[in-house]
Protein backbone atom coordinates (compact mmCIF):
# COMPACT_ATOMS: atom_id res chain seq x y z
CA UNK A 1 0.00 0.00 0.00
CA UNK A 2 2.63 2.75 -1.04
CA UNK A 3 0.17 5.38 -1.86
CA UNK A 4 -1.59 5.29 2.13
CA UNK A 5 -3.13 8.57 3.10
CA UNK A 6 -0.79 10.29 4.43
CA UNK A 7 -0.54 13.59 3.26
CA UNK A 8 1.41 16.79 4.04
CA UNK A 9 0.45 20.28 4.53
CA UNK A 10 1.42 21.73 1.55
CA UNK A 11 -1.83 20.80 0.11
CA UNK A 12 -3.24 23.23 -3.11
CA UNK A 13 -5.67 23.33 -5.63
CA UNK A 14 -4.97 23.75 -9.26
CA UNK A 15 -5.64 27.01 -11.15
CA UNK A 16 -6.45 24.92 -14.36
CA UNK A 17 -9.42 22.51 -14.70
CA UNK A 18 -8.23 19.58 -17.19
CA UNK A 19 -10.56 17.56 -19.27
CA UNK A 20 -12.20 14.31 -17.10
CA UNK A 21 -11.36 11.03 -16.71
CA UNK A 22 -13.13 8.70 -14.63
CA UNK A 23 -13.89 4.69 -13.82
CA UNK A 24 -17.60 3.69 -14.07
CA UNK A 25 -17.17 0.69 -10.82
CA UNK A 26 -20.76 -0.08 -11.51
CA UNK A 27 -20.38 -1.12 -15.26
CA UNK A 28 -16.44 -1.38 -15.35
CA UNK A 29 -15.65 1.08 -17.85
CA UNK A 30 -13.31 3.63 -18.76
CA UNK A 31 -14.66 6.93 -19.54
CA UNK A 32 -13.69 10.06 -20.81
CA UNK A 33 -15.58 12.77 -20.19
CA UNK A 34 -16.02 15.57 -22.55
CA UNK A 35 -18.24 18.99 -22.19
CA UNK A 36 -19.60 21.10 -24.86
CA UNK A 37 -22.68 24.05 -24.91
CA UNK A 38 -25.86 22.93 -26.32
CA UNK A 39 -27.06 24.26 -29.34
CA UNK A 40 -30.21 24.99 -27.64
CA UNK A 41 -29.73 26.20 -23.90
CA UNK A 42 -26.34 27.22 -24.37
CA UNK A 43 -25.69 25.88 -20.87
CA UNK A 44 -22.10 22.98 -20.57
CA UNK A 45 -23.18 19.43 -21.55
CA UNK A 46 -21.07 16.62 -20.34
CA UNK A 47 -20.84 13.70 -22.60
CA UNK A 48 -19.43 10.22 -21.14
CA UNK A 49 -17.02 9.08 -23.79
CA UNK A 50 -16.00 5.11 -23.38
CA UNK A 51 -12.42 4.11 -23.77
CA UNK A 52 -12.05 0.54 -25.12
CA UNK A 53 -10.28 -2.13 -23.56
CA UNK A 54 -6.77 -2.44 -24.70
CA UNK A 55 -6.71 1.30 -24.11
CA UNK A 56 -2.93 2.58 -23.06
CA UNK A 57 -2.68 5.48 -21.33
CA UNK A 58 0.57 7.39 -20.02
CA UNK A 59 -0.09 8.55 -15.96
CA UNK A 60 2.30 10.92 -14.11
CA UNK A 61 2.87 8.86 -11.27
CA UNK A 62 5.65 11.42 -9.76
CA UNK A 63 2.96 14.09 -9.81
CA UNK A 64 -0.14 12.51 -8.30
CA UNK A 65 -1.77 13.77 -5.10
CA UNK A 66 -3.96 13.10 -2.49
CA UNK A 67 -6.46 15.04 -0.74
CA UNK A 68 -10.23 15.78 -0.38
CA UNK A 69 -12.88 16.91 -2.86
CA UNK A 70 -16.29 18.01 -3.39
CA UNK A 71 -17.73 18.34 -6.02
CA UNK A 72 -21.34 19.97 -5.95
CA UNK A 73 -19.71 23.12 -5.94
CA UNK A 74 -16.04 21.86 -6.79
CA UNK A 75 -13.78 21.92 -4.07
CA UNK A 76 -10.20 20.18 -3.67
CA UNK A 77 -7.33 20.46 -1.77
CA UNK A 78 -4.37 18.04 -2.31
CA UNK A 79 -0.62 17.43 -0.70
CA UNK A 80 2.04 15.10 -2.06
CA UNK A 81 1.93 11.47 -1.58
CA UNK A 82 3.38 9.83 1.35
CA UNK A 83 2.98 13.37 3.42
CA UNK A 84 0.71 13.98 6.11
CA UNK A 85 -2.82 14.73 4.83
CA UNK A 86 -4.29 18.30 5.17
CA UNK A 87 -7.50 19.22 6.94
CA UNK A 88 -10.73 18.34 4.82
CA UNK A 89 -12.25 21.80 4.03
CA UNK A 90 -16.10 20.24 5.13
CA UNK A 91 -17.71 16.88 5.89
CA UNK A 92 -18.78 16.87 2.37
CA UNK A 93 -15.28 16.52 1.24
CA UNK A 94 -14.70 13.07 0.03
CA UNK A 95 -10.77 11.61 0.17
CA UNK A 96 -9.53 11.63 -3.41
CA UNK A 97 -6.21 10.52 -5.64
CA UNK A 98 -5.60 13.27 -8.28
CA UNK A 99 -4.15 10.97 -11.31
CA UNK A 100 -2.55 12.73 -14.10
CA UNK A 101 -3.34 10.39 -17.33
CA UNK A 102 -2.67 11.42 -21.20
CA UNK A 103 -4.21 9.38 -23.66
CA UNK A 104 -3.50 9.43 -27.54
CA UNK A 105 -6.97 9.79 -28.78
CA UNK A 106 -8.10 12.30 -26.15
CA UNK A 107 -5.03 14.23 -24.54
CA UNK A 108 -4.53 15.05 -21.37
CA UNK A 109 -7.49 14.03 -18.80
CA UNK A 110 -7.47 14.14 -14.77
CA UNK A 111 -9.01 11.04 -12.93
CA UNK A 112 -9.83 12.12 -9.05
CA UNK A 113 -11.59 8.90 -8.36
CA UNK A 114 -13.19 8.55 -4.55
CA UNK A 115 -14.30 5.25 -4.75
CA UNK A 116 -12.34 2.67 -2.66
CA UNK A 117 -12.49 0.01 -5.13
CA UNK A 118 -10.70 2.41 -8.00
CA UNK A 119 -8.34 3.66 -4.97
CA UNK A 120 -7.21 0.03 -4.14
CA UNK A 121 -6.26 -0.76 -7.49
CA UNK A 122 -4.27 2.43 -8.24
CA UNK A 123 -2.94 1.81 -5.01
CA UNK A 124 -1.36 -1.67 -6.58
CA UNK A 125 -0.64 0.21 -10.12
CA UNK A 126 1.28 2.22 -8.01
CA UNK A 127 3.21 -0.35 -6.23
CA UNK A 128 4.05 -2.07 -9.36
CA UNK A 129 5.42 1.46 -10.76
CA UNK A 130 7.80 1.94 -7.81
CA UNK A 131 9.17 -1.22 -8.61
CA UNK A 132 10.31 -0.96 -11.94
CA UNK A 133 10.85 3.48 -11.87
CA UNK A 134 13.88 2.59 -10.87
CA UNK A 135 15.26 0.49 -14.01
CA UNK A 136 13.55 3.33 -16.01
CA UNK A 137 14.85 7.14 -15.28
CA UNK A 138 13.41 10.34 -16.66
CA UNK A 139 10.24 7.78 -18.27
CA UNK A 140 6.40 7.70 -17.48
CA UNK A 141 5.27 4.44 -17.12
CA UNK A 142 2.24 3.07 -19.95
CA UNK A 143 -0.97 1.44 -18.65
CA UNK A 144 -3.04 -0.59 -20.63
CA UNK A 145 -6.47 -1.22 -19.50
CA UNK A 146 -6.98 -4.26 -20.41
CA UNK A 147 -11.02 -4.27 -18.91
CA UNK A 148 -12.07 -4.89 -15.36
CA UNK A 149 -12.53 -7.48 -12.47
CA UNK A 150 -15.45 -7.96 -9.81
CA UNK A 151 -14.72 -6.94 -6.70
CA UNK A 152 -16.88 -8.40 -4.36
CA UNK A 153 -17.39 -7.14 -0.49
CA UNK A 154 -19.69 -7.53 2.55
CA UNK A 155 -21.73 -5.18 3.53
CA UNK A 156 -24.43 -4.30 6.16
CA UNK A 157 -27.36 -5.32 3.26
CA UNK A 158 -25.62 -7.63 2.03
CA UNK A 159 -22.97 -9.04 -0.64
CA UNK A 160 -22.04 -6.28 -3.09
CA UNK A 161 -20.13 -6.27 -6.24
CA UNK A 162 -18.11 -3.45 -8.57
CA UNK A 163 -15.75 -4.19 -11.10
CA UNK A 164 -12.19 -2.60 -10.47
CA UNK A 165 -10.06 -1.62 -13.57
CA UNK A 166 -7.83 -4.38 -14.55
CA UNK A 167 -4.72 -2.76 -15.35
CA UNK A 168 -0.80 -3.32 -15.71
CA UNK A 169 2.23 -1.04 -16.75
CA UNK A 170 3.29 -2.72 -20.12
CA UNK A 171 6.43 0.01 -21.37
CA UNK A 172 7.76 3.48 -20.56
CA UNK A 173 8.11 6.49 -22.16
CA UNK A 174 9.08 9.84 -22.47
CA UNK A 175 6.82 12.34 -21.59
CA UNK A 176 4.45 13.48 -24.20
CA UNK A 177 4.13 16.70 -25.47
CA UNK A 178 1.78 19.17 -23.85
CA UNK A 179 2.18 16.73 -21.12
CA UNK A 180 3.05 19.77 -18.45
CA UNK A 181 3.14 19.36 -14.87
CA UNK A 182 0.10 20.85 -13.59
CA UNK A 183 0.27 24.64 -12.04
CA UNK A 184 -0.44 24.78 -7.89
CA UNK A 185 -1.73 27.47 -5.66
CA UNK A 186 -1.83 27.57 -2.25
CA UNK A 187 -4.98 26.27 -0.65
CA UNK A 188 -6.83 27.71 2.20
CA UNK A 189 -5.89 27.09 5.63
CA UNK A 190 -7.67 24.86 7.82
CA UNK A 191 -10.41 26.47 10.38
CA UNK A 192 -9.36 25.95 14.27
CA UNK A 193 -12.85 23.75 14.10
CA UNK A 194 -11.37 21.43 11.11
CA UNK A 195 -8.08 21.28 13.33
CA UNK A 196 -9.71 19.99 16.67
CA UNK A 197 -11.75 17.68 14.21
CA UNK A 198 -8.91 16.25 12.93
CA UNK A 199 -7.54 15.93 15.87
CA UNK A 200 -10.55 13.90 17.24
CA UNK A 201 -9.93 11.65 14.67
CA UNK A 202 -6.77 11.16 14.21
CA UNK A 203 -5.29 11.25 17.75
CA UNK A 204 -2.73 13.87 19.44
CA UNK A 205 0.26 11.97 18.59
CA UNK A 206 -0.56 13.29 14.50
CA UNK A 207 0.10 16.87 15.89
Amino acid sequence: MALGLNLDDNSGSFTKIVPAAKWDAKYGKLLVVDKSPSPDTGKWEAEDIEVAAGAKIVIDMENILIGFINFKPYSAVWAKVGEKKPAPPSADHKPAVRIPMFFKEHGVREMTPTSKTVQRAFDSLHDEYLAQAQAHPGKLPVVTVKGSKVIKMKTKEGEAKFKAPDWSITGWVDRPAGFEVQEQVEAPKPTAKQVLAQVEEEGLDEF
